[in-house]
């Protein structure tokens, strides 16, 4: 799993990669701190978190929710955004 943070507007957001988006987790998780190295200081479990957001977010495509594109494209309600979207402001940590 790869991590990343990321700029939504003015708030830090922390997520996974998965299949070519990032999964927005503090949209599923908000008590996961978006800061990367304050989840693990935290004690965090972000292995666990990543599993949690990305099943919520696979088994909202699979119910085919309102305003799905079953292409590549935004999955609004649990924050999943385009690679491309990111390039030059994500940061991997």
């Amino acid at each position: 799993m790869k991590f990343i943070t990321f700029r939504s507007g003015a708030t830090t957001r922390l997520g996974v990669l998965d299949q070519g988006s990032v999964i927005d987790i503090n949209r599923v998780l908000p008590q996961v701190p978006a800061d990367l190295r304050a989840a693990l200081l935290a004690g965090i479990d972000l292995g666990s978190a990543a599993r949690v957001a990305v099943a919520q977010a696979k088994a909202y495509q699979k119910r085919g929710a309102a305003g799905l594109d079953r292409g590549r494209h935004h999955l609004h309600a649990l924050g999943v955004v385009e690679i491309g979207e990111l390039a030059g402001r994500a940061e991997r940590c």
